[in-house]
């Protein structure tokens, strides 16, 4: 799930935002794809925006944007570092679901 070629890397974290850490990860079914979603210490699950939208065939970019600008699904956005870490995999951008 989560890769280094993710377009919506930790780089694009604000200072603020700390990365999660998941606790369990599970792959499960979307629309006919495998996607993994990972939960994390607080018990939340998120999944990645980008294999979301590749899975929808729709602009991850322009879903990201749109995401950031929503006053609700802002809230619900996170950043989560890949099981197992990887040192050169930033954390992802991934939706509370």
């Amino acid at each position: 799930m989560l890769t280094k070629g993710d377009k919506m890397r930790g780089d694009n974290m604000s200072e603020n935002e700390k990365a999660l850490v998941p606790v369990q990860q599970k792959e499960v079914e979307f629309y006919g794809d495998e996607l993994t979603a990972v939960k994390v210490e607080n018990g939340r699950v998120y999944v990645s925006i980008r294999h979301m939208c590749e899975s929808l065939a729709i602009d991850t970019q322009g879903q990201t944007q749109r995401i950031d600008r929503h006053s609700i699904l802002s809230e619900g956005k996170g950043y989560v570092i890949c099981i197992p870490p990887v040192a050169s995999n930033p954390p992802s951008f991934c939706a509370l679901i």
